[in-house]
């Protein structure tokens, strides 16, 4: 009875684990359509909030998941959050920030039931399988208009996707490459390596500056992370290992200077793709496709007294003057 039992729970859990990797694959692979249409972005949504339904009102746990909405995180990350996005947003003067706040709040409320009664890494196990399949449907698709963006340097943005979305996305299924590089055998280490390796040349050629900007703060945060909470012996390897590490990049860029020429065509070459010299549309003298200007009018908000509350969901997308 207790083999059978077993067996039933680890058949349910193989179960959960498939339709939450469908869950997160239909996310990104909606976005392959030439046409992005409503039923499209919600057809995820409703995937996991039939999910949530089938997993937590289904079973003994609910009381465990609803009374996790009312715990002091769950109050603040869901309750306290989700009032603070809906009210501001229903008296927006942009008309799609109700809509936009309320499938966020909803996302928020799904999403906490869930991780009541799932554990992280069954989260991130599935979250792995999803990137594994998604790149293995989205390279082949999109090889021909990768290969013109190399050949070229043209910002690679193929279907629906907005470069710096597809650098997001890619940039999350990186991370959970590493935890499986960090936690995985060694033929799902192999797959993982290949898989984020893709993903950062992708990244890279979508010109995603912001997305490599946020790959390394996320490196160097979870390196001090874990350098904080090794042990003495532990310590002394990272820093062999991080001495080794710089001696090569520093060995390296001695060997780039000594060539001009060669160090001439890398930093073109860079420059070519992610466009930081770039005059008239997303170089630094231009702030950043805009963005410095965009910053001082959210610094603007807090001298009219609401940048508490915010003015809604997307405000920033209207133009002021």
């Amino acid at each position: 009875m207790q083999v059978a039992a077993q067996s039933w729970e680890e058949l349910a859990a193989m179960r959960n684990r498939i339709a939450l990797t469908l869950v997160f694959t239909l996310s990104f692979l909606s976005f392959t359509a030439q046409e992005l249409t409503l039923s499209l972005q919600l057809l995820p949504l409703i995937l996991f909030a039939a999910l949530v339904f089938l997993k937590v009102i289904w079973s003994d746990s609910i009381l465990k998941a609803v009374g996790s909405l009312f715990d002091f995180d769950g109050l603040l990350y869901v309750f306290f959050l989700s009032a603070f996005i809906v009210g501001p947003s229903l008296v927006s003067s942009y008309d799609k920030s109700p809509a936009f706040s309320v499938f966020l709040c909803l996302c928020l409320i799904l999403a906490r039931l869930y991780m009541a009664v799932v554990p992280i890494p069954e989260v991130l196990e599935a979250y792995f399988w999803s990137g594994m399949l998604c790149m293995g449907i989205f390279i082949p698709l999109a090889f021909g208009g990768f290969l013109q963006s190399v050949t070229t340097f043209e910002r690679f943005s193929p279907f629906s996707f907005h470069p710096n979305l597809l650098g997001f996305l890619l940039a999350g299924y990186f991370c959970v490459m590493a935890w499986k590089l960090m936690t995985g055998g060694w033929q799902l280490r192999i797959l993982a390596g290949l898989v984020s390796s893709i993903c950062l040349v992708v990244i890279f050629f979508a010109s995603s500056r912001s997305a490599i900007v946020a790959i390394v703060a996320g490196c160097a945060f979870i390196i001090v992370m874990e350098f904080s909470r090794a042990q003495s012996q532990q310590r002394r390897k990272f820093v062999r290992i991080g001495f080794l590490v710089l001696a090569v990049l520093l060995s390296g860029i001695v060997l780039l200077i000594q060539n001009s020429e060669r160090a001439y065509n890398v930093f073109n070459f860079f420059d070519q793709v992610l466009q930081l010299t770039n005059k008239e549309y997303r170089g630094v003298g231009t702030g950043f496709s805009g963005r410095l200007d965009r910053w001082q009018q959210v610094l603007r908000v807090f001298s009219v007294g609401k940048f508490l509350i915010g003015r809604g969901i997307r405000y920033v997308d209207l133009s002021e003057s």
